[in-house]
Order: C-alpha cells, then sequence, then structure tokens
C-alpha cells in the first residue's frame, strides 16, 4: 500500500503488513525472513546457514541477526556527550587492554529472521531472545552511501580478477 512504500516506513511495519496479507490468505507463517537489497556479498550460504541455524537452536529465539565484529568497540572508541558537554567512554570495563573486553557485534543488514508469535507480542526492539549469525567483515559490506557503493564495486571487482 501507499503508506508503506515511503521513506518513513519501517521494515517492522512491511513485516507486520506482509504477515497480515498471507494470513489473510490462510496461509500460516510462522516465520519471517528480511533480507535487505543493501546487502550485495550476502550469498545463498549465509542465507542457508542462517536459516539453519534459527531452525536447529536449541533455545527459544524471537530474533536471529547477521553480525560482524565491530571495528568502533564501545569501551575504548567510542564516547557519548553527557549533560554537562564533556564526552564519556559510552560503556565502562575495569579491563586495562583492548583484548581484555567483551568482543562486540555490529548489526551488518544482511539477514532478519522473525519468530512471527514474538513479532505478535510485542515490538523488535523489545525482543530479549535475539542471537547472532556472524559473518566477516567483507560479506558485511552495507550500502548505505555513495562510498560504500564504491568499496563493493571494488570488492566485486577484486573477486573478478
Amino acid at each position: 500500500p501507499d503508506i508503506l512504500a515511503s521513506d518513513t516506513a519501517t521494515s517492522e511495519s512491511i513485516i507486520h503488513h506482509a504477515i497480515e496479507f498471507y494470513q489473510a490468505k490462510g496461509v500460516n507463517v510462522e516465520h519471517v525472513m528480511l533480507l535487505q537489497p543493501t546487502s550485495p556479498l550476502r550469498n545463498k550460504n549465509h542465507i542457508k546457514a542462517a536459516l539453519d541455524q534459527y531452525l536447529n537452536s536449541d533455545k527459544v529465539v524471537e530474533m536471529l541477526v547477521s553480525v560482524k565484529i565491530t571495528d568502533a568497540n564501545p569501551y575504548y572508541v567510542l564516547a557519548e556527550e553527557d549533560e554537562a558537554g564533556y564526552l564519556i567512554k559510552s560503556k565502562t570495563s575495569n579491563a586495562t587492554r583492548r583484548q581484555d573486553v567483551p568482543t562486540v557485534y555490529e548489526y551488518n543488514g544482511a539477514i532478519y529472521i522473525y519468530n512471527v508469535a514474538a513479532l505478535k507480542n510485542k515490538p523488535i526492539k523489545d525482543f530479549t531472545k535475539v542471537v547472532k549469525f556472524e559473518m566477516d567483515a567483507i560479506s558485511s559490506i552495507d550500502i548505505d552511501e555513495p562510498l560504500d557503493w564504491k568499496w563493493g564495486e571494488f570488492i566485486l571487482n577484486s573477486k573478478k580478477s
């Protein structure tokens, strides 16, 4: 519908619409996979492995999300501005070396798999049973701006050589 064909529509509203559309046709939807077109280096092997991991998990999963290990570690290089205008670390730790803090993951936008029952009960932002599907940095390229496009082209052209 027109309301979802806009710059302000959310992926969550589109997913809910799709679920309702198919359920109105009598199709019981238990899981939804979102594959954003901005992840050109995600491939069929990633998709199959993520789906296998989601379907064969031994725990309750509300969402599986693809991630990469982030370069922007919140313990050392990310900061927020406090009320007084001073920068403070985004996360604190007693660790004195970067190698001693927990590994931090970044959503890469390539694969999302949702449990429809969970989607019907609460917004995605409130999910607590989220598992990761880890991808390498190259496969995690996400096209959000012109520089990302150029980087993606470079990687694809490098693979052809």
